[in-house]
């Protein structure tokens, strides 16, 4: 593999979980940046990269990637300055941004300039849920026609997540997840949201859409403050379904999946792989052999869209309509 020069802006647990797993993969990061100089020094000297305090200062180390690791909300004015500092290739975490104004013009700027930008939606690199799509693709469960998501956290305790809302910060995982195993596009979404915690946006939602297909998904989702999570097992925290004309297969995530079909039942194993080794992985292998990231700018452009007909149905009170996936282009 080419040897990267990497540079991570953002040191929150995302950003330590990308410089793990690139430790893994044996990609040393030789920059960060972050406004929080106590932290971010002490992170760059334990892991011997340079601590920078501005994106001009990360970029002027020589680093050709750079991971994206910082609030939602923040994406938008970095992926900005990335670019106009002449970073051809970046990752980025989920959202890609907060409006699809916003996204629609960082895919501009992206094609023109020629910028290879992936996504962190790592939950296509999850086994269980690779597992549940190998079986649909060879027709284990016949045509699929529904799937039916369960997601709920514990209440985050940084406030911008409140700020950002249910949607776009936990939800918008399962809403790719879902374009992903349906292998299409909804043209229609309705949701219903709700704010019990009286943050500025919904923690909690309940979305429905309907696919080009006919497949319908449903998601229910959301932030509870004495949500159960005990240390280790986080990943217990999807409960779904995929239905299809001849059978079912129901897991929970990072458990066993149950699989149901011509009168048999049976129990998988899911061997557990580290989501985010996987998708850096799959990020780093395209970067080297010339190719687009596995999951980009049109996935993400798409779940954006999908995102804000959520939101302008929660506040209609009727199904929105989405453009299929073909009018975002390349």
């Amino acid at each position: 593999m080419t040897r990267f020069r990497v540079g991570i802006i953002g040191i929150g647990s995302m950003g330590l979980l990308h410089q793990q797993a690139l430790s893994k993969l044996g990609i040393d990061v030789m920059a960060v940046m972050s406004r929080q100089q106590e932290k971010g020094r002490a992170i760059a000297q334990r892991i011997g990269a340079t601590y920078c305090r501005s994106i001009h200062e990360l970029v002027q180390t020589g680093v050709d990637v750079v991971l994206v690791a910082t609030p939602t909300v923040s994406h938008a004015q970095i992926l900005l300055e990335l670019i106009e500092e002449g970073v051809r290739n970046i990752f980025c975490e989920k959202p890609l941004v907060r409006t699809l104004e916003e996204t629609e013009k960082i895919q501009e700027i992206c094609k023109k300039e020629r910028i290879r930008l992936g996504i962190g939606y790592k939950m296509r690199f999850e086994s269980g849920f690779r597992m549940a799509k190998e079986m649909v693709a060879r027709g284990i469960i016949g045509p699929l026609q529904f799937l039916a998501f369960d997601y709920f956290q514990t209440t985050p305790p940084q406030p911008w997540y409140l700020e950002s809302g249910v949607v776009h910060e936990i939800l918008s995982h399962v809403i790719d997840l879902g374009n992903w195993l349906v292998a299409g596009s909804p043209l229609e979404v309705f949701c219903k949201t709700q704010n019990f915690q009286k943050g500025t946006m919904e923690d909690r939602a309940y979305l429905v859409l309907h696919y080009s297909s006919g497949v319908v998904a449903t998601i229910h989702g959301g932030w509870l403050g004495g949500y159960p999570e005990f240390p280790g097992k986080q990943r217990r925290n999807i409960c779904f379904q995929l239905v299809g004309e001849g059978g079912y297969i129901a897991g929970i995530r990072g458990l066993k999946l149950f699989v149901c079909r011509d009168g048999e039942e049976k129990i998988l194993e899911v061997h557990l792989a580290d989501a985010v080794v996987e998708e850096l992985r799959g990020f780093f292998d395209a970067l080297d052999q010339g190719q687009p990231p596995p999951v980009g700018l049109r996935e993400g452009v798409f779940v954006q869209a999908i995102i804000e007909a959520a939101l302008r149905s929660a506040a209609s009170g009727k199904m929105e309509r989405v453009l299929p996936l073909w009018e975002y282009g390349d």
